[in-house]
């Protein structure tokens, strides 16, 4: 008996040690590919709500570069104009589009922050190295200039900023990420300097590299495997490691001199590397990816409670009843907050998706939902 309390003792603390951080690694996040996998929305939700989003002259969606969620708003940021769409019932409610180079204009539109506090929507215009605030009717208010030209950017107090610069150096700032005070126009803290010599071949553009999750903000970028906690003036320190296995690039990989990030891709690709993981969110109970192997979009859903990871490259949603499909790039753009996941579908996708189901398929009539028709919002609500 002895003995049997003795082994239960050590195969206890062998889980426990499972769950526990590894020193300067955070919680693992330990993804398994298969390039047949499928992810059952009923394994991590108990209800999948569908929302057609508006389709009017004024807000009509193309390819989709950015998309964020504010609160009840949708942000999307698509053919370099800002929508607002109701996330609840997908009403369109302002278009942005202001491309120029008139004061009032932006010259590139890479990111925007909906401040509720404010009343302000603030646009990032990277080649213009400012953000052009606007008020929610989209009338201009006033421009904001920056010390760099980021790519990405999160607004955490009045002007409390945090950018994210990519691989490109800009004047004096040579850091990926730079904590930004706007009140006084300084920074006040660079972190992660620029690799040169990674410069001159790696340079992705994600759709996501920060998450606001109320009391703290997780940061992203590649080609790291690491997801870092910013809270309040402190330095950056690890949250997650995401570990690909097989499937993840050996150090060396990026040390050799590649022409381009075509040609790196495409020794990447032959060798069955993830590099780029494209999208994250998260809250405080879960963490996602979204990332390409072979041109296949793939999720990655982990637990921070139990340290679950479901990924697949095919959805099924079969709380509805619908039938699965594959993963697109449009898919790979998606947000949480406390309580569900949100993403976009192509309206063609929910059309496939509804063949055979008589219920969606009033839903399709009911709505005039055709392959021209604007995406769709789907919200997940996780289980609990």
């Amino acid at each position: 008996m002895k003995n049997w309390f003795t082994i239960l003792f050590i195969i206890g603390a062998m889980f426990s040690c499972s769950q526990k951080e590894k020193k300067g690694e955070g919680k693992v996040i330990t993804v398994e590919v298969d390039k047949t996998s499928k992810i059952m929305l009923s394994d991590i939700f108990d209800r999948v709500d569908y929302v057609p989003l508006e389709t009017v002259d004024s807000s009509l969606i193309g390819i989709v570069e950015r998309f964020r969620l504010f609160n009840d708003k949708l942000c999307v940021l698509s053919n370099k104009s800002l929508m607002l769409f109701d996330k609840q019932t997908g009403r369109a409610d302002l278009c942005i589009s202001k491309l120029g180079n008139a004061p009032r204009e932006y010259q590139s539109l890479y990111d925007a922050f909906v401040d509720r506090k404010t009343g302000e929507i603030e646009v990032l215009d990277m080649s213009g190295r400012k953000i052009q605030k606007y008020d929610m009717h989209g009338v201009y208010r006033k421009t904001q200039e920056l010390p760099s030209m980021p790519f990405s950017f999160i607004k955490c107090g009045k002007n409390d900023y945090w950018f994210y610069n990519n691989n490109m150096i800009s004047g004096t700032v040579k850091s990926e990420l730079i904590h930004f005070d706007a009140d006084h126009g300084q920074i006040v803290n660079e972190y992660f300097p620029i690799d040169v010599d990674l410069a001159k071949y790696f340079f992705v553009v994600e759709g996501n590299n920060f998450v606001d999750r109320g009391k703290d903000i997780l940061f992203f970028c590649c080609p790291s495997n690491k997801i870092y906690l910013l809270k309040n003036e402190l330095p950056p320190t690890v949250a997650y490691s995401v570990d690909f296995g097989r499937c993840k690039v050996p150090d060396e990989f990026y040390k050799r001199k590649f022409s381009d990030i075509v040609e790196f891709s495409t020794e990447a690709n032959k060798r069955g590397y993830v590099y780029f993981i494209n999208n994250f969110s998260g809250n405080q109970s879960y963490v996602q990816l979204s990332f390409f192997l072979d041109q296949k979009a793939f999720w990655s859903i982990y637990s921070v409670h139990d340290g679950t990871v479901h990924t697949g490259c095919i959805l099924q949603d079969d709380l509805n009843s619908l039938n699965s499909f594959h993963l697109s790039s449009l898919n790979t753009l998606f947000a949480m907050d406390g309580g569900c996941l949100y993403f976009l579908i192509s309206a063609e996708q929910f059309v496939e998706m509804c063949s055979g189901n008589d219920k969606f398929s009033k839903m399709l009539r009911d709505n005039n939902i055709n392959d021209q028709s604007n995406p769709l919002l789907v919200k997940c609500r996780f289980r609990k």
